[in-house]
């Protein structure tokens, strides 16, 4: 019994005094100072992040997937996690006695011989790297998917919002522009049952009507050149005057001819 106890004890012993002396290599070597820099300068993904906080939805958006990445690169691309894997493959690369030849040398002058298989255990550890990379690569694709969807909907619903916007000043605008509705309103004038022109009678705005050169009792016989003698013509009139803000009127006004232009936004403007 009590050589099994001394032989489980010498066993840990030697277990962690190997442990101790890979402790000691990984630190001599500065593993974790090399990781720290390599690293740092070439996955790190925050520095491809342009900082942005003007305040809007974009920009919360950007530090939020920025967080993100950051959260994925710390979970692959964190010294304690990679520590084992650093360990295993000097355990891999060395048998013990190399590890005790190795210890002494960096302790003291002896086996520079072993220290050419550090080499091996860069290849080991960058094979390890290198499959945690794939992992890191593959999680980042799926976040960037996500992320880029997420960006498209907010642009999508930006240019909706936009349009919407739009479209409230443009119908704004046009219920603030005068038309000729509100200046006059027309009524089909008759002759021997014939139509002969349009009667004149102010429009919603009576006060436009007034500036204008109407006169009650006018005969409108055309508009724009349009000759307004047959009910052929009102449909087309009707059109005409739905875009045009100048119209040419000609009448016949106590049997006499006369003409004069209505400008719309002159009319409008003056007092």
């Amino acid at each position: 019994m009590k050589v099994y106890v001394t032989l489980v004890s010498l066993i840990l012993f030697t277990n962690v005094y190997a442990n101790e002396k890979i402790d000691f290599i990984i630190e001599t070597l500065e593993y974790e100072q090399g990781f720290t820099q390599t690293l740092g300068e070439l996955y790190s993904p925050l520095a491809a992040r342009p900082e942005i906080d003007d305040g809007s939805e974009a920009s919360e958006m950007m530090r939020r997937h920025a967080s993100e990445d950051s959260n994925i690169y710390n979970k692959y691309f964190n010294w304690e996690n990679l520590r084992p894997e650093i360990v295993l493959a000097i355990e891999k690369a060395y048998t013990p006695s190399e590890i005790d030849v190795l210890y002494k040398f960096l302790k003291t002058e002896e086996g520079r011989s072993v220290y050419k298989k550090m080499e091996k255990v860069g290849e080991l550890f960058a094979h390890s790297l290198s499959d945690i990379t794939k992992l890191y690569m593959q999680e980042m694709q799926i976040l960037d998917e996500r992320q880029s969807k997420e960006l498209e909907e907010l642009i999508a619903k930006a240019e909706k919002e936009q349009k919407a916007v739009n479209k409230n000043k443009l119908a704004e605008q046009e219920s603030q522009e005068v038309r000729i509705s509100d200046v006059v309103r027309f009524s089909v004038a008759t002759e021997n049952g014939e139509m002969v022109g349009y009667n004149v009678r102010p429009g919603s705005r009576n006060d436009l009507y007034k500036r204008s050169a109407f006169q009650d009792g006018d005969l409108v016989t055309a508009l724009n050149g349009i000759q307004i003698n047959g009910p052929s013509k009102i449909k087309e009139v009707y059109h005409m005057l739905k875009t045009v803000k100048q119209i040419h009127v000609e009448v016949v006004r106590k049997g006499k001819n006369k003409d004069f232009v209505i400008d719309l936004l002159e009319l409008e403007n003056s007092n």
